[in-house]
């Protein structure tokens, strides 16, 4: 009866924590005004072994790119002759690099390299990272113009979908949206800060070059690592969620990537939760309650673990007798889901959604609890 009490206290909380964040984000309204000139700006393209879909996002890039204060810069890691060939024919900037005979986290070291070698100091005001999928959309800079970016530090764009022709794509959809939702234009309703996502986030190139100094070499990505330094070193620490500021991504379609992705996120979460609450609590302490906020998000259980549990504690409610206090995590996962899910309704076949979330279930929970075995740490799994 302990057990169960615990678990519901916990489903309780992260499903509530889940649902206002959710809420919160659909009401989130951010303040738009005026035409604001561009500030000096280098998009940062680590590209390694990039696919057909790169010929798209560097011609992309030159159209939206043409007349604003934005450079290109893109460091080639085993990519073909055509793709070298086409960054000189567009007149982009590039180096050839290989990090393979570094132990540790390839990415990182990418990473490192390009803060070092190619930011030079007042070379540019914002600093952009952008991965070998990443489409800007052909208005992203007009409406980057509507933000007053003087009075941030940090601004993420919403990544969108390419397609979702495939259950898994629909299904990296929904938790891209759920995030965006959560983690970010919930937080900001609330005054916190936009959780930073992997890539097209604007940052000033002095705090992205000092959190990219931070970076922990054993912790198996980047991102959540690089928000723990954001966090604990800049208390006062200004962001903004942008849904207008578009970026378009291709989603996993194979099972074999989708795993790869969920070893190396859930490894990245659980490894900051754990080795890094010293650090956050100790910000806490100094009064930065954002720190605490982004430990509690980093040590929640997977999500779809979540959902299944709460309906799990809901069938057991309803056998025993009508529904009652054990149900309450499912109606609130069930209402969060409606929120998440509206935009995605009529290209979800319920069937295949059962199907693929059992799927997606057994993966979440398996890679959860193995993400932070030692031949984990201090890697970066590399995804197409």
């Amino acid at each position: 009866m302990l057990i169960l009490h615990i678990l519901l206290s916990i489903l309780v909380v992260y499903s509530a924590y889940m649902f206002i964040l959710v809420l919160s984000g659909l009401l989130y309204r951010p303040k738009r005004s005026g035409n604001f000139q561009l500030p000096r700006i280098k998009l940062l393209l680590p590209a390694y072994k990039p696919d057909a879909r790169f010929s798209q996002v560097l011609e992309q890039l030159k159209m939206v790119t043409e007349g604003q204060s934005a450079e290109v810069f893109i460091l080639f890691q085993y990519a073909d002759l055509k793709y070298y060939e086409l960054a000189d024919e567009l007149d982009f900037e590039y180096e050839i690099k290989a990090f393979d005979h570094l132990n540790g986290n390839s990415y990182q070291h990418a990473l490192r390299y390009l803060a070092a070698e190619h930011l030079p100091e007042g070379s540019c005001d914002y600093v952009m990272i952008l991965d070998k999928d990443n489409l800007m959309a052909a208005d992203f800079f007009q409406e980057l113009k509507k933000i007053d970016l003087s009075g941030f530090d940090l601004v993420q764009s919403v990544r969108r979908p390419l397609e979702t022709a495939h259950g898994l794509q629909v299904f990296d959809a929904l938790s891209e949206r759920l995030n965006d939702l959560m983690l970010r234009a919930g937080k900001c309703f609330w005054g916190g800060p936009a959780e930073l996502s992997g890539s097209a986030a604007l940052i000033k190139t002095d705090i992205f070059k000092d959190c990219i100094k931070q970076l922990d070499p054993k912790a198996p990505g980047f991102d959540k690592n690089f928000m723990v330094n954001l966090l604990t070193s800049y208390p006062s620490l200004r962001t903004e969620f942008s849904k207008n500021l578009v970026v378009y991504e291709e989603k996993t379609a194979t099972v074999q990537n989708y795993d790869g992705q969920r070893l190396r996120w859930f490894g990245e979460q659980y490894y900051n939760a754990f080795y890094k609450a010293g650090k956050l609590l100790g910000s806490v302490l100094k009064g930065n309650l954002k720190c605490l906020d982004y430990w509690v998000s980093l040590a929640r259980p997977p999500r779809i673990v979540l959902f299944a549990m709460s309906f799990l504690l809901a069938a057991i409610d309803l056998w025993d007798s009508m529904p009652g206090i054990l149900s309450i995590p499912f109606v609130l996962n069930y209402l969060t889901f409606l929120m998440v899910a509206f935009p995605y309704l009529d290209q979800i076949k319920m069937l295949d959604l059962i199907k693929g979330g059992l799927s997606v279930l057994r993966s979440n929970v398996y890679h959860s609890l193995t993400s932070l075995k030692s031949k984990h740490l201090g890697t970066f799994i590399h995804t197409r």
